[in-house]
């Protein structure tokens, strides 16, 4: 049976405000909010944000000099603007190096 997707609350030492229990998505709290209720806007966000599928590709950073996503061990990029897009975006590719004589059948 599928879990079903709950908003949780998260305190880290840098990040305090909710999360979704299945995916990275996180929403952080203004500073100067005192309760630890949902607000309205904090629950619609959460209703309308797509949980990134658990990913082929587990290391992907910014690469801020070219402003996209990229995957530190395949290679592969994304110019979506979330690191969750991006994920969704590089899904149906194999996490994996070519090998030369691959890359060399695909030019």
């Amino acid at each position: 049976m599928a879990k079903k997707r709950e908003l949780v609350w998260i305190e880290t030492p840098g990040f305090m405000g909710w999360g979704c229990n299945l995916c990275s998505w996180k929403y952080q709290i203004p500073q100067a909010a005192t309760s630890k209720a949902p607000s309205l806007e904090t629950r619609s966000a959460f209703l309308h944000h797509r949980c990134a599928p658990a990913s082929k590709h587990m290391d992907v950073r910014w690469n801020d000099e070219i402003q996209e996503w990229f995957c530190a061990k395949c290679g592969r990029t994304s110019d979506h603007i979330t690191k969750d897009d991006a994920l969704i975006e590089l899904e149906p590719y194999e996490c994996e190096l070519l090998s030369t004589t691959a890359a060399n059948r695909r030019s």
